[in-house]
């Protein structure tokens, strides 16, 4: 038997019982158990498109390897788990939600900039 059936058996001997509170009370209940229902479905997909990703750090961002597809924010999958594709231009990688910007520049040595911070590898 279904949690939402319980609510409706226990709702239909409460109004039987004519106690109007009770009444509110269980479709309060009820109302919750929805929300509940549908935060709980949302969680559930939200998990199952983070767990389809296959993700690897490379050269200061991410990259999926099951999709062969990237790059993508750090910052973002670092800090919500969301797959934020970077646009280039001009050769620096910027997100377009964050800010968060990544430049490779091929000298002598591998330059990177991330979020404006230069590090010489």
């Amino acid at each position: 038997m279904d949690i939402l059936d319980n609510v409706k058996d226990v709702y239909a001997l409460i109004k039987k019982l004519g106690n109007q509170e009770l009444v509110e009370k269980m479709l309060d209940l009820k109302d919750q158990i929805f929300e509940l229902r549908e935060e709980n479905r949302n969680l559930k997909e939200k998990l199952s498109e983070q767990e389809s990703y296959d993700m690897y750090f490379e050269d200061n961002m991410y990259w999926d390897a099951n999709k062969k597809d990237g790059p993508y924010c750090s910052k973002c999958w670092d800090d919500n788990k969301k797959a934020i594709h970077l646009h280039k231009y001009n050769g620096i990688y910027y997100c377009p939600v964050c800010n968060n910007n990544v430049s490779k520049e091929q000298h002598n040595t591998d330059t990177f900039v991330d979020s404006n911070i230069y590090i010489k590898i």
